[in-house]
């Protein structure tokens, strides 16, 4: 079943924001909107699931143990409307559970595209649905996985396992090492500024990386230019865009004052990395269920 983007506004989505089912609202159509792209080919698989990582490590920024249907019933009052962004995080990792529950025991036939069609001819857009019967009309619509799924995590306080829902459809972590940023790392900064001169210092006493220590860079540098262009306050950020694409091995030159005292220091590019880990499909003997889930 191709995805048409008209499909997903069938079903009632100008339901009171009040309502305890947020994630079907705003958090399935968020979802489509990225499974959409995928399916009609405007984005490869890989920036796909690039996406859904994103929500992962994004909703577990926010309450990961606070009942969904809760905070979509409270979401104007606090502490709940503090989590509203999880409504595009986590409602939209809900739905590409369910869409992968739903796939998978349906042998590839059906995704929750099919479930939102059947609520839409069951409820359509005059007919409300009551919230506290509306899990057990899903099930009844599905399977009972399905109706295990909402009852503990979407109504529960547990935590979704995404890795074993993606490993379901072939798609495992793996962990890879890439280039990170060279002027910053987690809440350590290697560059400052001194306000008065708008000069760029290495910062001092700190244990510098692999970018300052291969050009014999030393805390308390000034940075005055680099491969001829100067850079001082006015255009930090210039530096800092353009350090991202700089490339392992490759020759630059930087201008320095040390002590009071011009020098060049000439040598080659050494980026710090570091282990990130990222979502493939590693698991050939699931590519049929894959292709369904994402192309059917």
């Amino acid at each position: 079943m191709t995805i048409h983007s008209q499909e997903i506004q069938n079903f009632d989505y100008n339901a009171p924001k009040m309502s305890e089912h947020l994630w079907m609202y705003e958090g399935v159509t968020e979802y489509f909107a990225n499974l959409f792209q995928v399916n009609q080919g405007l984005i490869t698989e890989d920036a796909f699931y690039t996406r859904m990582s994103e929500k992962i490590d994004q909703s577990k920024t926010l309450n990961d143990t606070m009942p969904f249907t809760t905070m979509s019933a409270n979401v104007l009052v606090a502490p709940y409307k503090d989590q509203y962004l999880n409504v595009y995080q986590k409602g939209a990792l809900i739905g590409m559970c369910l869409d992968i529950i739903i796939r998978e025991n349906s042998h590839g036939q059906r995704g929750i595209l099919d479930l939102m069609q059947k609520l839409s001819n069951e409820y359509g857009v005059l007919k409300a649905f009551n919230d506290k019967e509306l899990f057990a009309k899903i099930t009844e619509l599905t399977y009972p996985e399905v109706g295990e799924f909402l009852k503990t995590y979407v109504s529960g306080t547990t935590p979704i396992p995404y890795e074993n829902y993606l490993a379901r459809v072939g798609i495992t972590n793996s962990v890879k090492k890439v280039p990170g940023n060279v002027f910053a790392k987690d809440n350590t900064r290697y560059i400052t500024i001194n306000r008065a001169t708008k000069e760029i210092i290495v910062v001092p006493n700190i244990e510098l990386n692999e970018f300052y220590t291969a050009l014999g860079l030393k805390g308390g540098d000034v940075l005055m230019s680099i491969d001829n262009k100067s850079y001082s306050l006015d255009n930090i950020y210039d530096l800092i865009s353009e350090s991202q694409n700089w490339k392992e091995n490759s020759p630059i030159i930087v201008k320095i004052k040390r002590d009071g005292k011009e020098q060049m220091l000439k040598g080659f590019i050494k980026l710090p990395y570091e282990e990130k880990v990222s979502r493939q499909a590693t698991d050939a003997t699931k590519t049929t269920l894959k292709e369904a889930w994402l192309k059917g």
